[in-house]
């Protein structure tokens, strides 16, 4: 027997699959400043900010850290520069080789695995609506065989707390956009993201960008405007893969 609602579960697993996602999302990220909130101070490892800054005439477009411990604090880097440099770094991060093999592989496993996950919960899902379906049953006969008015009662009581709870289990939307979405289509968008991470990223909003940056990048990146990226151990999922193939793992 289950040792928590469907409900519960349900829930549960909508946690896990966002907590990752809504941690990382910014709420103020807009089109002027796509990179803010993405990037950390190259000196401090704080976060990047970005804002318009009045000049003498009119308003400029900066990057700079906010971190008023960090000797960069209030030192701007211009809006053009940092994108420009990100743009470069993006153009940079290609696949090489046979790494197309093992994208396709790992891509295949996650999503059999996804697809195995949405199918248990469906059976979940319709066992738990049956035994609610037979336990309606029951009630009902045991309100119509007993005598007992008071009996009656509670009886139809239980009996209404059983079919709001079908009809919860009734309304659960199971999301099968995993499956719906056919395979080579969705593996085609995963493995050209990372084959040309730059076309991708240009071609979206900034929702979305924010979205992808997690999935070219492991991390937010650090920059500074001392000496830009730090790209001697770049977090990226490209470098990741081409370390499988080339250590033969």
């Amino acid at each position: 027997k289950a040792i928590i609602s469907l409900d519960t579960y349900e829930m549960n697993q909508r946690r896990l699959k966002s907590q990752g996602l809504s941690k990382r999302m910014r709420v103020d990220i807009s089109d002027g400043f796509p990179l803010r909130g993405l990037h950390l101070c190259g000196e401090c490892s704080k976060p990047l900010t970005g804002a318009w800054i009045k000049g003498r005439s009119k308003k400029y477009p900066y990057y700079y850290c906010q971190n008023k411990d960090c000797e960069q604090n209030g030192k701007m880097v211009r809006k053009k520069d940092m994108e420009d440099a990100f743009t470069s770094l993006l153009k940079k991060q290609i696949l090489v080789g046979d790494v197309d093999v093992l994208v396709q592989k790992v891509f295949s496993g996650v999503w059999q695995e996804e697809a195995g996950d949405i199918r248990k919960l469906e059976d979940l899902k319709q066992r738990k609506k049956q035994e609610l379906e037979i336990k309606i049953g029951e009630l009902t006969d045991l309100i119509i065989a007993t005598k007992s008015d008071a009996v009656k009662r509670a009886y139809e009581s239980k009996l209404e707390e059983v079919v709001v709870e079908l009809e919860g289990i009734g309304a659960i939307d199971i999301d099968l956009s995993d499956t719906s979405v056919p395979y080579q289509t969705a593996l085609n968008k995963a493995t050209g993201l990372l084959k040309s991470p730059y076309k991708i990223w240009s071609s979206v909003d900034v929702l979305e960008k924010h979205r992808l940056y997690f999935f070219i990048f492991e991390e937010k990146l650090a920059y500074s405007k001392k000496t830009g990226y730090q790209t001697d151990n770049l977090p990226c999922a490209v470098r990741l893969f081409e370390e499988f193939v080339c250590t033969n793992s």
